[in-house]
């Protein structure tokens, strides 16, 4: 029984440590370029994962860095509304962007406003 017990508590702790832990390096979304996202697409291509690409790694973070600005009191919701709704909207068109454009730095292809309020987040992390 008591075997049993700590196998179980093992199991948990490897498994938050592996929550913990990502398998490949986090990308900064203010520094990277087209080809570092599209390498990203092709690799979930390759595996064969079907997902949307609203939850690649990248946009992941760009929504993720936008909450934090706002969270941070750095812009108003309405512009934080405004930015969420352009990236997803607009998802595809920086995808096909990226794709033309390689060297270009991903931020560089998202809208407008997106990139506004990154800046504005930028600024703290700096």
């Amino acid at each position: 029984m008591k075997w049993s017990a700590w196998f179980i508590v093992m199991f948990l702790v490897l498994e938050a440590r592996a929550k913990d832990q990502p398998l490949r390096p986090v990308p900064d979304i203010t520094r990277a370029t087209c080809l570092q996202f599209n390498r990203e697409v092709k690799h979930y291509i390759r595996r064969g994962v079907d997902i949307p690409l609203a939850q690649l790694t990248f946009f992941k973070l760009t929504r993720y860095r936008m909450i934090e600005g706002f969270e941070d009191g750095r812009y108003s919701r309405d512009r934080l509304a405004t930015g969420l709704y352009e990236l997803s909207r607009d998802i595809d068109k920086v995808t096909k962007a990226c794709q033309r454009k390689i060297s270009r730095k991903f931020v560089d292809m998202l809208p407008e406003s997106v990139r506004t309020l990154l800046m504005a987040s930028a600024v703290q992390h700096e």
